[in-house]
Parts: C-alpha cells; sequence; structure tokens
C-alpha cells in the first residue's frame, strides 16, 4: 500500500516514490535490491511479477530470471503499483498510484506483460463508498485474481469491484458498506462453485473494533455473515487471510488473541469454524507477521518475537501441526524486515527483503538461495 497518491479536496496527499536514478536496461535485475512486491499467476506458477525501486520485472521460470518490460521511468509514468498477475500468467491489473475519494477509480490492466497499461471503466452505477472528509485508514487493496479463470479478479477501493473481463471494465459488487466499515482483504477458494471469504474491518480503530468475516458459496452472488476469530488483522501487504490450494475447504488466518495481535487460525470447513494455530509453539510473545500456501498444501509463516531475528516456520498438512523451517538470517542485530509478501511459485517460496534483495526457497531445500 506504498505508493499511491490520494486527491482529496482538489489537494494531493502524496506517499513519496522512490526516486532511483536513470532506467534501467532490460534484463538487468539484480537480486541484491529490495524487492517490494511478488504477485504469482495462480494457473501459471512460472509465471512471476516483482516490483522494486527500478520498477516492475516479469519472470517465465519461476523467479529464476527477471526481463523489464519498461524502463523505470516509464513504469513510474504508468501510475501503478503493486499489480497483480492474473490466472492466464499474461494480464496485470495494478492499483492506480492516483485515485479519488469522490469517485472510483478503476486499476489499470495490461495484456501484454506490462508494456502497455491501460486504465479501466467503470460499468454502470457506482454505489461508491462515502470516506468522509479525510481517510484516517488505506481504501484500497491489491488486486485478487481469480485461480482458475483468468477473466475475472476483485479489487477492494471501500466497496468491493469485480471484473469479468480482465480489467477492462468493473461492476460494484456486493456487499455495499457504509462508514467506518469498509472492504479489506478476500480469499478465494479453488474449484467451481467458489467459495470465498471476504474481510471487512473498520477504519475508526482496526485494532480495537473485531473485524467481520462474509462468505459467499456461489462466486460472490450471495453472502452471509460467520463468526471470525478476534480482531482479523492485515499485515503490510494487505494480506490476512487464504485458501490452500490443495485443500479448497481449508484456509488459514491472522487473528489475535485477546489483546495480542499475530494469532493464526485455521479453517477445515471454508471459513464457518475456526481454531487458534501455533507455528511457534511455545516461544511466548510470538507474532505471525506474513504466511503463505504453496501448491502442494504446504505452509510457511514468518514469526516475530520481540528482541530477536524472526523465524520461519513450515507445515506440511496445511497449517495443523509446524516444524522449523530453513531460516533466512540477515546478520543484523535488529530483527529483519520483509518488504515484499510472501509468496509462491508453484511448490517453491518467494521473499523479498530490505537489505539483501530477493530469495527462493525450493521444496526440501535446507537453505533459502539466490534465484
Amino acid at each position: 500500500m506504498r505508493w499511491r497518491f490520494l486527491v482529496l479536496a482538489g489537494a494531493t496527499l502524496a506517499v513519496a516514490l522512490s526516486t532511483a536514478a536513470a532506467a534501467l536496461p532490460a534484463g538487468s535485475f539484480s537480486r541484491s535490491k529490495p524487492v517490494n512486491w511478488v504477485s504469482v499467476a495462480a494457473g501459471q506458477p512460472l509465471r512471476v511479477w516483482v516490483e522494486n525501486v527500478d520498477g516492475g520485472w516479469l519472470s517465465s521460470d519461476g523467479g529464476r530470471t527477471f526481463g523489464a518490460p519498461l524502463s523505470t521511468s516509464a513504469f513510474r509514468r504508468a501510475q501503478v503499483a503493486q499489480a497483480t498477475l492474473l490466472a492466464d500468467g499474461k494480464t496485470l491489473l495494478g492499483m492506480p498510484t492516483v485515485w479519488s475519494l469522490s469517485s472510483f477509480t478503476p486499476p489499470r490492466w495490461s495484456a501484454d506483460g506490462g508494456v502497455t497499461w491501460q486504465p479501466g471503466v467503470l460499468r454502470g452505477k457506482d454505489a461508491h463508498y462515502d470516506f468522509g472528509g479525510t481517510s484516517s485508514f488505506v481504501g484500497e487493496s491489491p488486486v485478487i485474481a481469480d485461480p482458475i479463470d483468468a477473466r475475472t479478479a476483485w479489487f477492494c477501493q471501500g466497496n468491493l469491484y469485480v471484473t469479468h473481463d480482465a480489467g477492462r471494465t468493473w461492476g460494484i459488487a456486493t456487499p455495499r458498506f457504509q462508514r467506518p466499515w469498509h472492504c479489506s482483504s478476500l480469499a478465494i477458494a479453488p474449484g467451481n462453485p467458489h467459495t470465498l471469504l471476504l474481510l471487512a474491518q473498520s477504519g475508526r480503530n482496526a485494532k480495537r473494533t473485531p473485524g467481520k468475516i462474509l462468505r459467499s458459496l456461489n462466486g460472490g452472488a450471495t453472502w452471509r455473515s460467520v463468526r471470525a476469530p478476534h480482531y482479523p488483522q492485515l499485515d503490510y501487504n494487505g494480506q490476512a487471510l487464504a485458501f490452500d490450494p490443495a485443500r479448497p475447504s481449508a484456509a488459514l488466518m491472522i487473528g489475535a488473541s485477546g489483546t495480542a495481535l499475530g494469532a493464526l487460525y485455521h479453517t477445515l470447513d471454508g471459513g464457518l469454524h475456526w481454531k487458534r494455530v501455533r507455528p511457534a509453539g511455545s516461544l511466548r510473545g510470538a507474532v505471525v507477521d506474513q504466511f503463505a500456501f504453496a501448491s502442494d498444501g504446504r505452509a510457511l509463516a514468518i514469526i516475530r518475537i520481540r528482541g530477536r531475528q524472526n523465524l520461519m516456520f513450515s507445515s506440511s498438512d496445511g497449517g495443523l501441526h509446524w516444524s522449523t523451517a530453513p531460516q533466512l538470517p540477515l546478520d543484523t542485530k535488529s530483527p529483519p524486515v520483509y518488504a515484499s509478501p510472501l509468496a509462491a511459485s508453484g511448490t517453491s517460496f518467494l521473499l523479498g527483503t530490505n537489505k539483501r534483495g530477493f530469495w527462493r526457497l525450493t521444496t526440501d531445500a535446507r537453505r533459502w538461495a539466490r534465484p
């Protein structure tokens, strides 16, 4: 949720973009520079999109090599950030870096792997979300791609929006929200019809106001409220919940236990019932920062413990039982910060750090390696 400009009452509230210098030629991806965004195509897991200070980069071999479809300056002019690969592995939908509080601003789409970008358009009447005079919370989240249908994706910008033509047009979806509640995150299970879990949060005080979980069994046509774990929480990359691709009825969610944030919950019935799981076992003060599923159902979680290096734990049964995973130390006294969302390309995990660049953990590997 960095790099976005909020247009409000004639003024522009800007979050500064990086001021990296001149454009880099295609093919000169630096694995030592911080990667701040990773997206993997669900239907084509070898297709990986990453973003760093030099722009956007596309890989066709699971993150081993990358090429830049645009120069740094051209990528900035495209005004996109945190772009999501659709299931076809070719189409990208990027959040607009300039968006308005007074009208829906659709994501931009690229059908050629990020070479050219076009703005989407709103189809039909909007039920625009009332952000009020100021925005005290982040009002949009990265696009969520349907894991099977390459033409369908969802987007939170106050309310929930959906496209069925790969981002060319968008329509307002149900449910509709009113301040302080807003659409926050969405998880889509594989299978037909899809099960969807929608997280709604309050912009008034997300740390003290419990989130709401809505569940759809028909691809978003109708929704029912389900009992949620305490205080579902987004991490800084907009992720809070995800389905297990190998077990479509299982999912994980980051919530809270009492007043302590960063507790991890597991469901086996598509979100109807949740049970807390503890990747770090009995370690006190363990906070789950991020997690991700590989295509074979293995899960990896990054755990933060105050005053110590972050730890990693893995699960081979979708998150029920956990064991120590290969670590990625940064050789610093302070805990490492991971700049990108943890992602998976097939059975390999991908992660960008803010100090040592981009890393990959393959199946049964004993250590993380540079691609």
